[in-house]
């Protein structure tokens, strides 16, 4: 029984790996995965473009579950922005 729990979470893990676009650098940075929809940060406007002084939309597609809240982003270079340092953008 164990060892199907462990086949059934690693598969759950491979599917989210290969689905999410950045989901190693997203799990290596602390963001969950619960199925769970939580509330948007900065009312989804792209955190990086906020830091900028710019209040850009973030878009579905670009989005990362940090800190039970969603952040969204306008692209997928301020998303990887954001991963590299989270912090920076109040997360």
């Amino acid at each position: 029984m164990r060892h199907t729990a462990v086949l059934a979470r690693a598969a759950a893990l491979a599917l989210v790996l290969i689905v999410t676009p950045s989901a190693s650098a997203a799990l290596a940075a602390g963001v969950s995965f619960t199925g769970v929809v939580p509330a948007e940060a900065h009312g989804g406007l792209d955190a990086v473009a906020l830091a900028r002084g710019q209040r850009i939309k973030g878009e579905g597609r670009f989005t990362v579950v940090l800190g039970g809240l969603q952040w969204r982003f306008a692209s997928s270079a301020n998303k990887a922005a954001f991963l590299t340092d989270p912090s920076r953008y109040g997360a």
